[in-house]
Formats: C-alpha cells, structure tokens, sequence
C-alpha cells in the first residue's frame, strides 16, 4: 500500500497528525473530529514503515475500543498483516508481553508473585469474599466498629479506596512511606502499625488518615491472603509491570528493543501507574504518539489525572501537538453551544475552538419545569413528537448524572408505551430489589392472572418452602381440576388446602391472601374517574360534554385523593404486615419505622407518574399491571432490544452519539454529590467537563431540562439551575414549561426564579 493512499479524503491537519514522525507527539481531538481514523491510520503507516508489524503496539483503554481498533487496522491492510501488531489495553499489554515472559524474576517475587505460574484472581465474587476476609482479619473488633462511624458500607468503601490508591501505582509498603510523612502519623514501621489492634485515637489530623491507615492494615491482610492463594489481582498486574519496568533495566531494555512504536489513545484518562508504565517504556518517545481530548477528562474517580496531559510538554521538550478541530458529527448550532462551555475550562492543551460542519435551524433548548414530573411528562411527548417526525428511537438518548434521576422517568416512559433500556451498569427503577419486591405484591393483589407473579413471590419468600417445582404440579393439578385459566387468588387457595407450603408458614400465607383479598375488593370503586363516578351515584360516561366538564371539576380532586389515600394504604400494609412477615415480632417494631419512610419513598417513585395523567387515561389497574415484573435477567442486556430509546448515566454515554439527547436533572441540588463546590477547582472543573461530553453527544436535537422543585427524602425541596446553564450565553433557547404553558425568556438569568444566585 502506497502511504499516500491513506491520506486520502482527510482534512490538512489530519493529514499532518496521519504523517508526524521523529518526536513525541500529541494528536488532540475533540467530538466527532475523526480521531479514530487517524489513530488506525498512523497504526497502518507504522506497521508498514518499522518493517516491523510486532514491534508496533496500540494501547487503548477497553477490550472493546481494542477489538474495533483491530477490526479497523484489518479492514485496510487485511488481517494477515494487521494481526501483527500489538493492539491491546494496557493490562493485556503488560500481562501477556511484561509479566508472563518475566514470571519467576526475583524482583516480582519480592513484591508477591509466588506462583510458579502467573495466575490471576478475575472473579468479582472470590475477591469480595478476600476482601471481607482481610477486613475481618486485619482489624480488632474496635477498629471495625471506629471504621463505620465513617462509612456506612466499609468494604464497598475499602474495595473503591484499593483501587484508586493503586492506580497511583502505591504497595502497601510505599503506600506506608507516603502516609509516614504526614504530620502526627503515629508510626515508625508497618509492622508497628499492622500490630496495632486498638482503636485509634489521633490528634491534629484529618478524619480520611483513620480510614487510610485501617484499610491499609486491611490491605495488608488482603494481600497476604492473594500471596498465599499464589495469585494476583486484575490492578496488580499493572502495578507489578511498572515497578519491574521502573527497577529492573535489563527488563526495560529487553523490551524496548521488542517494542519501538506506541499509540496511545484516550491518553486524558490515564492514571499515575499507567503514566509511569508508559514513560518507563517509550524512554525518550520519539516514536510515541498520544490521542486524546482534556475537554472529556471525566475519570477522576478511578485515578485518571488530566495534569498528566496537559503537562505533558513539560516531559518532552520536542514534543509536537496537532490539533483536529473539525466537527463532523453536530450541527454548527451544538457546536457553538460546545464551544461556549469549553471556553469557560482552566484546564487546557489547545484553546482553538470546535468547527461545524453541518447546518441546521434547531437550537439547542433550556427547559424549566415546576417538579421532576412535568419535567419527565414533557420529555416523553418530545419524544413522542420526535419519533413521528422520523427519527428512530435507538437515536434517542437520555443523559442525567447520575442513576437515581433517570428511574422517574421510566414510568412515564412505561405508562405511554415507549420503550426503553438502561445502558452500563446502572439499576433501572424496576430492577431495584425493594422495588421489584413491590411490584410484585402489586402484581399479586391487582394482575391476578400473572402466573410469574406467583412465582416471583415464592422466589422472594423462600421461608414457605414452595420451590419451582412444588409450583408447576400445583398449577397442573390445578388445570386438571377444571381451571382452564389460573387465578392467582385461587391457587393461592389451593397451596393452602393442599398443605403444599411448609407447616410452620401456612398461617402467614393464609395472612397474605386475606390482604391480597381485602386490597384487590377496594379497587374497582376507583380503578377509573367512571368507576369513581357511579360509585359517587353520578353519570359520567357516555354524557353530553358539559355535563362531563361539571362533573370533572367537583370531582376531580376528591378521586385523586381517593387514590392517594387507596396508595398510602397500599404501602401501611405493604411496610407492616407484608415486607417483614418473617421477622420477629420485636425485629419487625424495631425495622418499622425505616421500613415505612422506604416504603413512603419507593411507593411514591412508582405511582408519581400515575398521579399526573388525565382522567380520561387514568386507569390504576392498567397502571399498576403495566409496571414491569422483572426477574433476573436485564431487558437491557438482550441485543434485540436495541431498537429502543437509551437511558444511561453521561459517564456511560461517552463515545456514543444520538440524533437526539435529553439532559435531564440540570439543578445544582440533583447535579452535585458534595455540596458547595467551589467554581475554579478540580472538582468543578471536571462536573463542568462532564457536562460538556453530555452535550457533545448529540447530532441535531439537544436539550437541557431542570425543575424547580425535587422530591428528596420525602421533602419537597426548591431546586436551583445548575451553574453550567449560564456559561451556554445565546448558544441556546430558553424556556419556561408550567401546566402545558410555555414562555421564552432572551437568557438563564430572566429564566432562573433565583436571582440572587453566583453565576460565576
């Protein structure tokens, strides 16, 4: 292949990124600029001009982006030439090319690695059961008990902790080094310190050095535990691969000469380790080539350090930086609105603005709500309306921060028949266990029909000892009794009579389906408006309009109360007499109280879209029946259901591109973890980058959406605009959105009902 031949149908300055040679360089590539092209191009330019396929290695983060990236390099040059290369994410790199051929090396010996083989411990279950362990071990009684003053789930915490502290590429013994420069650290050794099993008391220090010091002691334990199985762990292996690299030169120099070319992409997301692995590898990285965008640097959490790039000048001095500025993905409108938040970010590479390519009169829209369920009410009929005028649903996307502010929006999707799915590894409301847990005791009182309800029920409450079993020949001696069709209530029955279920559970099953009973004969007098109506003794359907219209003013109020009150009562026996019907009696008084505020909670997060829709549609029933029944396996994980619009959190939504994007949840109380975040700090610095991914995502269609009142903790709260909203300027539409009324206002100050917040 001709080289020249690669640079055809790319733009100058892809061109230039394609053809770099003889120095470091930075290839700088924002949104939809055509960054990846480039990468497999240079990827075929070097296997072609080292003469040396294998000494060429692309790196990147995932084992997905790894696949694709090998797919494309394929594609141009074929597999028999393309297959050589080293195209892997770092923990491949340094398993499969570092540690296995060194295995056995008295240094990685020294750090752990035992085994006569390497050996690596993957499964999540097998090391959250070393983790536990190693906390039970490696802490006295007073010490776990003085650990969870600070966190309510310390293993969760330790596990998180474990991680992001080695991805600065720490051991415990140099972790233990850095804590011991530390004023008032109490100890000279870490043997002194993994002795200690008193409760510490520290004077003069910050509450993060207990935790530190009691999961490092965990830590200790956790990898002696690791040592004696003679295996390691998923973050070892690259830790262990750069102290090699770091200590030993023969290593380092062995394979440097094996590996002469690096490709590095979404270098704004590496960690210290992964940085210090690379660095001990290129040496002075004439042949080094690093890809990224500082404006998506969103990984904070796991270690990544943004400073590692845009310092990156400051460790090689010849280094040469292109930048791809060209957009080809969103409209010049979306565009602009990128540009104006990218002005606004401290940290930075390159300052050059994004440039559009394709026109477009769609203008980005600000949407503010009164509550959370108009927002979500608003959103379904936008999407509706967008659906009608072509655009496919899986082109679709709803972005919010974080989890829990996507799960309202399910109902109102479920409740108008749109179909969705959660993608990444976030819940969706109905896969919540005490929402599923719920839905079913909904399922059982109101869908009496549903034969997986049944089953779900038995599956929550293994107590009455009625396994799958037991179930399928009471339903088929069941049928052959004369019930063609299965009614719930009825077979209930029969388990009964049958003396199917455990002896010593018979009187609690006989408890449920008195309340199955008593709650499913309350329904039909307010199942629907009608229903209430004659109930009421007054004439509603099938009656002239005006007559309709003066019966729905006088009445509606009182059948939603009746409703509501209908729900309250649900959710008492729900949170008293059913969740808890196999505790003790005095276990039972002492959960009560938080098992009704739960309750209070989960039951309003399922019937808040209910309450919202108009009496010609309101049907409790038909609501409570459509509100998914979930087992064990995701709708979000089957492959055939991606014709549906996505629900994802924006961290999961990177890479990805929609036609059309919602982000929802722009307040500052549903936006921020931590409260107060300063503007100008790291933290913000990296919110405001993700909420510039966030908009980035879109093609023609973006909207930001907000609602002055939240529910949290069962309070109504009053909710600010979220600070990025002002930084969009006249970027975007604004709008206010109350009961259907909608009024434009020229800029987020004329639209905020908080004047006196700081915008800046």
């Amino acid at each position: 292949m001709d080289v020249n031949q690669l640079l055809d149908g790319m733009t100058e300055r892809q061109q230039q990124g394609i053809l770099h040679s003889g120095s470091p360089t930075v290839i700088t590539a924002g949104a939809g600029a055509g960054k990846t092209s480039v990468l497999t191009k240079r990827i075929v330019k070097a296997i072609y001009n080292s003469g040396d396929p294998e000494s060429v290695v692309a790196i990147t983060f995932t084992s997905d982006a790894a696949s694709e990236m090998r797919e494309r390099v394929n594609k141009l040059i074929g597999p028999e030439l393309g297959s050589r290369a080293i195209i892997s994410t770092f923990h491949s790199f340094a398993m499969n090319r570092i540690l296995r051929p060194n295995w056995g090396h008295p240094y990685l010996r020294s750090l752990g690695c035992v085994g006569k083989t390497l050996a690596i411990e993957f499964s999540n279950l097998s090391l959250d059961h070393i983790r536990k362990n190693a906390m039970m071990t490696g802490l006295s009684q007073s010490q776990r008990k003085h650990l969870e003053c600070f966190f309510e789930k310390p293993n969760d915490e330790f596990s998180s902790w474990l991680s992001l502290t080695r991805s600065y590429g720490f051991t415990p013994m140099t972790y233990f080094q850095e804590l011991a420069t530390q004023p008032n650290f109490p100890y000279s050794s870490i043997e002194e310190l993994n002795n200690e099993n008193e409760k510490l008391v520290l004077s003069d220090v910050d509450s993060s050095m207990y935790s530190n010091i009691y999961f490092l002691k965990t830590w200790i334990y956790y990898d002696s535990t690791l040592r004696e199985r003679e295996s390691i762990d998923f973050d070892q292996v690259l830790v262990f691969s750069m102290l090699l690299l770091e200590k030993e030169r023969d290593v380092r120099i062995k394979l440097k000469q094996r590996y002469k070319i690096f490709e590095v992409d979404e270098f704004q997301d590496t960690n210290v380790c992964q940085y210090r692995f690379l660095l001990a590898l290129v040496g002075d990285g004439k042949n080094l080539s690093m890809f990224g965008d500082i404006k998506q640097a969103i990984y904070s959490f796991r270690g990544s350090n943004c400073y590692l790039m845009a310092n990156i000048n400051k460790q090689f001095k010849d280094l040469v930086i292109t930048n791809l500025p060209d957009n080809f993905r969103s409209t010049h409108k979306v565009v602009a609105a990128g540009n104006a938040i990218a002005k606004s970010m401290k940290i930075q590479l390159v300052s050059e603005d994004m440039i559009g390519h394709k026109e477009s009169e769609v203008m980005p829209l600000v949407s503010r709500y009164d509550n959370e369920d108009q927002e979500a009410n608003s959103i379904v009929n936008k999407i509706i309306a967008l659906k009608s005028s072509g655009v496919a649903p899986q082109d679709i996307g709803i972005l919010y921060r974080f989890n829990k502010l996507g799960q309202n929006m399910e109902n109102y999707l479920i409740s108008r028949g749109v179909s969705y799915r959660r993608i990444g590894n976030d819940k969706g409301l109905y896969e919540e266990p005490d929402i599923r847990d719920i839905v079913i005791y909904m399922h059982l009182i109101f869908n009496p029909y549903s034969i997986k309800a049944v089953r779900c029920f038995f599956a929550s409450f293994v107590e009455f000892g009625i396994t799958t079993g037991i179930l399928n020949s009471a339903l088929k001696s069941f049928r052959s009794g004369g019930h063609k069709e299965v009614n719930n209530h009825q077979l209930l029955s029969y388990i009964l009579e049958q003396n199917l279920c455990k002896p010593s559970t018979k009187n609690h099953l006989s408890q449920v389906l008195k309340m199955i009973m008593h709650c499913s004969g309350r329904t039909s007098r307010i199942s629907t408006f009608d229903s209430y109506c004659r109930d009421m003794n007054e004439q509603y359907a099938n009656m002239p309009e005006e007559h309709c219209k003066e019966i729905e003013n006088r009445l509606m109020e009182p059948f939603w109360g009746a409703v509501r009150d209908f729900v309250k009562e649900l959710c008492t026996i729900y949170a008293e007499r059913y969740k808890y019907m196999f505790y003790s009696p005095e276990d039972r008084k002492r959960r009560l109280n938080t098992s009704k505020d739960l309750a209070v909670k989960h039951f309003n997060l399922i019937f808040n879209a209910c309450y919202e829709e108009s009496l010609s549609d309101a049907n409790l029933i038909k609501y409570i029946c459509t509100r998914p029944l979930l087992d064990k396996v995701n709708k979000k994980d089957n492959e055939e259901n991606t014709t549906d619009i996505e629900l994802m959190t924006i961290h999961a939504s990177k890479g990805l591109e929609k036609e059309a994007i919602f982000v929802i949840g722009c307040s500052e109380e549903s936006w921020w973890k931590e409260p107060e975040v300063k503007s100008g700090t790291d933290k913000y610095e990296e919110e405001l980058r993700l909420f510039y991914v966030a908009l980035t995502r879109a093609i023609e269609h973006l909207n930001f959406t907000y609602s002055t009142t939240r529910v949290f903790r069962n309070n109504v709260e009053q909710c600010d605009p979220l600070r990025f909203l002002y930084l969009l300027k006249d970027t975007v539409t604004y709008r206010a959105v109350s009961h259907g009324e909608e009024t434009l206002f020229s800029n987020m100050d004329t639209l905020s009902i908080n004047k006196d917040i700081n915008h800046d």
